[in-house]
């Protein structure tokens, strides 16, 4: 399983530290002492970029609660759009 998010990857890894996922987000760029900017950060249409880069070109089902997340329903088989915590539609091809 992989969480696709543009949340920050260490709020992830501790929300994930108990599940076996692979976590791609945001990451930082800095010199060791101060901050230099946004490294990667997968918001929209760059979540189709990561996705392709990492070789995949098909989702088998994706949980998605953003409008911005929308742009990879064609790469979808099965989306389902989520709302605090509960499913508010489902889609499937």
């Amino acid at each position: 399983m992989i969480i696709l998010s543009a949340s920050f990857i260490f709020f992830l890894a501790k929300v994930f530290e108990k599940k076996n996922v692979e976590i791609v987000g945001t990451t930082l760029n800095s010199d060791g002492n101060k901050l230099l900017g946004i490294n990667c950060h997968p918001f929209h249409k760059e979540k189709i970029a990561c996705i392709l880069s990492m070789g995949i070109l098909s989702i088998d089902e994706m949980y998605y609660d953003s409008k911005w997340d929308e742009c990879l329903i064609p790469m979808c088989k099965e989306w389902h759009k989520v709302n605090n915590g509960v499913i508010m539609y489902n889609g499937k091809k």
